[in-house]
């Protein structure tokens, strides 16, 4: 299961000039962004076109429960498709990390992941829509 845990204070933290959202809500857009990923380049709203969006985050590279999801959602690719869905998954991790780890997911599932990976390894997705703990978001400002 795919679930994705964040706490809204209603506010943002400022430190100088930068401004680090605290949560993205429901009914709010999603914001688009452009960064490299293990498909190449990708610009979100363009991936997604007029098809709805599926969009994860995972905490690091090769961990056994985030292979087993990756690879259920690449068996259910079809599902997806006949659906207008585009899957996509977000990580602090660069995209380098992520291409032995697609063969382990593979392996394990009997199918090929065709969703792209996003390399977010400086945050600044990650910060847009609110998933950073507090910690990292002191830490990033302090």
């Amino acid at each position: 299961m795919l679930t994705l845990f964040c706490y809204s204070f209603g506010q943002s933290l400022e430190k100088s000039d930068q401004k680090i959202e605290i949560m993205l809500n429901l009914g709010e857009t999603f914001p688009d962004f452009k960064a490299e990923s293990t498909c190449g380049p990708i610009d979100l709203y363009e991936y997604l076109g007029s098809d709805w969006g599926l969009i994860f985050s995972n905490p690091s590279v090769s961990t056994p429960v985030c292979t087993t999801e990756i690879g259920r959602l690449s068996q259910l690719t079809k599902e997806f498709d006949r659906r207008n869905v585009k899957v996509l998954l977000i990580s602090c991790k660069p995209v380098e990390d992520y291409n032995s780890w697609l063969k382990d997911v593979t392996h394990y599932s009997g199918c090929k992941v065709g969703f792209p990976f996003i390399g977010d390894q400086n945050g600044q997705i990650a910060n847009k829509i609110g998933i950073l703990d507090m910690v990292s978001i002191y830490i990033s400002i302090y």
